[in-house]
């Protein structure tokens, strides 16, 4: 599958695993092929990451990637939309006491 990743252009995306913890969501994609300096410019720990893919967008910090002969590895992780929710609420709350818990 084709893709980009904070603007490189990915043409050999071969999976992404997504697994969600406490609030955190980490997706791991692999990219097949040999080098690709385009990539490797882009790979900073803990930087942003934004991967696109025709059927989703993936936006969080990069927290983990790897390279061998096979291609790369690349994990972002992002906090859960549902989790900034309860968090906004929860702020709200000590400015009014207004809102509720979900």
């Amino acid at each position: 599958m084709y893709g980009i990743f904070n603007g490189a252009p990915l043409r050999n995306v071969g999976s992404v695993r997504t697994v969600s913890i406490e609030g955190l969501t980490r997706h791991t994609f692999r990219v097949i092929g040999g080098p690709f300096p385009p990539l490797e410019q882009q790979l900073r720990l803990h930087e942003p990451g934004l991967l696109i893919l025709s059927s989703q967008e993936i936006e969080g910090r990069v927290i983990q990637y790897s390279a061998d002969l096979t291609g790369y590895e690349v994990t972002i992780e992002s906090r859960d939309s549902r989790q900034n929710l309860v968090l906004s609420r929860i702020i709200m709350t000590d400015l009014g006491w207004i809102g509720c818990f979900e």
